[in-house]
């Protein structure tokens, strides 16, 4: 149980350092769909945006995988963290989606 608990952490870390990546804007490429576009569709969004649309989201996934870690350690919380991870995950998913094609859009 330790070793996944340690490789749910370097998960964490790991997403953390992407999206850190992504806002100082050395990144883009580690955008999915984004870096994929045409560069005319490309011009629709602005890319400052974007990237931190992309990287508080990602830093709010690592902050969560750290808390479910935590909580799976406690026996009691654990259940807990199973049920509430994924819904949480989809909610903030649903939120970067969201902003990304409303706030991150050039009027």
């Amino acid at each position: 149980m330790k070793i996944a608990l340690t490789i749910m952490i370097v998960i964490a870390i790991a997403l953390t350092v992407t999206a850190l990546i992504i806002m100082a804007g050395k990144g883009d490429k580690l955008i999915a769909g984004y870096n994929m576009t045409s560069p005319r569709t490309r011009k629709l969004y602005h890319p400052k945006r974007v990237r931190m649309v992309v990287g508080i989201y990602l830093i709010i996934i690592a902050l969560m995988l750290a808390a479910m870690t935590l909580l799976l350690s406690d026996n009691d919380l654990g259940l807990t963290a199973i049920v509430a991870f994924p819904v949480v995950a989809f909610v903030m998913t649903l939120i970067a989606l969201l902003l990304a094609n409303s706030w991150a859009r050039k009027h």
